[in-house]
């Protein structure tokens, strides 16, 4: 078992009225999730969306970025410099994203997102993976994401 993992949720947008009422806010949502895990996570939650970000990448073992009702390619200073945030932090930290939040790291990256021709999906998506950094075990050619 993981001894203690600091995992830093992004958050990047509040969530509606309704579900925040029914469920909490995105990084309770994910809190709940890896509370179920054997592992031993700490959590720290950055409001990304209102520009609190960690003042140091190795505040946290590995970051993740939430969904969002904004849009990856929206020029908001704070997706920008959440961006930024995310080039020096996958430098050194496992980094991953769920809806928006791989939309930006995609974005980020160099990738193009957009809106698509087909409409909003949903199910199992499969991705090549350009690079295997040294975190990621197994190592594949592949990840498919639920999305």
């Amino acid at each position: 078992m993981v001894s203690n993992v600091r995992l830093g949720i992004l958050e990047t947008g509040p969530a509606t009225d309704a579900l925040s009422a029914a469920h909490g806010g995105s990084a309770d949502w994910f809190i709940r999730i890896f509370s179920q895990t054997p592992h031993n996570f700490t959590f720290t939650v950055y409001q990304a969306f209102d520009g609190a970000l960690p003042e140091a990448i190795d505040e946290c073992d590995a970051y993740l970025v939430t969904s969002s009702p904004y849009n990856a390619t929206d020029p908001d200073e704070w997706i920008t410099q959440l961006s930024a945030f995310l080039i020096k932090a996958a430098q050194h930290a496992p980094v991953v994203g769920v809806c928006f939040g791989h939309q930006l790291l995609h974005h980020t990256f160099g990738g193009k997102v957009g809106k698509s021709t087909r409409g909003w999906g949903i199910g199992v998506h499969e991705y090549a993976a350009i690079q295997t950094p040294d975190w990621m075990e197994p190592r594949t050619d592949n990840i498919r994401l639920l999305g």
